[in-house]
């Protein structure tokens, strides 16, 4: 896709934020350095180089990239060391490349793009390295974990997941988890909602009260106008869920619905869902979360990070002003930052 003058003037402006990547798994496992172009042929639909790395991010406009600590069930019985070590990963890239550094603070983010650099943030996808002591999570904060979601996917100590099944006496927040969202409030640490059962996010949405988001999502699969429409994810035996009722309730929050950049197959595919989210909450609340991992299906024309100056121009195509298409790029999540921070 060619960039016009317009579009890439107002990219290299905005501050630029993806809410969700696994790269950290990459990095504490050694496969990459994240300073290098990594060249890679012949690469699997499973494998992460390629799509992140320090040249890629400059050139795709990057400001922030939220780094996930996510656990694979093979490592839950050393969750805690798994943890650490993508911390250490991540803090070792950094110590290695000037042009890399750790956002803790909003003001970091901000500094970061004056000064050219990429801000990597730590975040949970799923608390399981806390095992079941929430007495971890400030010990985390202090390492820079700034976003967290209780689990991915599966029930663990804190709450149930969208592969734990319909709802019923298991679905949900466990009481730590209710004291979990608490005091990330407390921390200042964002409250993401993605991968938690329905039932998980609709307590979560009651106790938090700072901004909840999802932090990366495809959302027109996940949240259909018909409830009765189950979709492949992330809610596919709860039935009885009006999810589009739910993404309203994120927005009310002052939050952000961020797309997932995944099973697309083209830009104006994704575009689809930029467009569906701005219809039902505003683009106020939209953000990005590719989450380039483990893809099946990477749109044509957005197969890494490099890319997303292409984003910008087709959102402008697609009648979003130039106000909008800033806070979708990295605004609205700025906001979500200051009113937790």
């Amino acid at each position: 896709m060619d960039i016009s003058p317009r579009a890439e003037k107002l990219h290299r402006h905005s501050i630029v934020i993806d809410c969700h990547s696994d790269i950290l798994m990459a990095v504490a496992d050694g496969r990459v350095k994240l300073g290098e172009r990594t060249v890679v042929e012949g690469v699997t639909t499973r494998d992460v180089r390629g799509h992140y790395d320090l040249p890629r991010w400059r050139e795709g406009g990057v400001t922030l990239q939220v780094c996930a600590m996510f656990i694979r069930h093979t490592e839950i019985h050393y969750a805690l060391a798994r943890g650490l070590d993508m911390v250490a990963g991540a803090y070792r890239e950094i110590a290695a490349n000037e042009g890399l550094v750790l956002a803790e603070t909003v003001a970091d983010i901000r500094n970061a793009k004056r000064d050219g650099k990429l801000a990597l943030m730590l975040s949970f996808e799923g608390v399981d390295p806390l095992g079941n002591s929430l007495d971890l999570l400030p010990v985390f904060h202090k390492l820079g974990v700034r976003m967290a979601s209780l689990t991915h996917a599966r029930r663990n100590y804190f709450s149930g997941g969208v592969m734990s099944g319909e709802v019923d006496e298991k679905a949900g927040l466990a009481p730590v988890g209710r004291e979990a969202i608490r005091l990330m409030n407390e921390l200042g640490i964002v409250v993401d909602v993605r991968h938690m059962d329905a039932r998980a996010i609709a307590q979560t949405l009651e106790i938090s009260t700072k901004p909840v988001i999802f932090s990366h999502v495809n959302a027109i699969e996940a949240f259909p106008r018909d409830p009765d429409d189950a979709p492949h994810f992330p809610f596919t035996k709860d039935k009885g869920v009006d999810r589009f009722r739910m993404m309203q309730d994120i927005a009310v929050t002052g939050g952000v619905i961020a797309v997932i950049f995944w099973r697309h197959k083209s830009v104006d595919d994704l575009l689809d869902n930029f467009v569906y989210v701005a219809e039902a909450v505003g683009p106020q609340h939209l953000a990005l979360g590719t989450d380039f991992y483990g893809f099946d299906m990477v749109a044509e024309g957005m197969e890494d990070v490099s890319k997303f100056p292409a984003l910008t121009e087709g959102l402008l195509g697609r009648g979003f002003s130039a106000e909008a298409v800033r806070g979708i790029l990295g605004g609205n999540m700025m906001r979500v930052f200051e009113e937790t921070f």
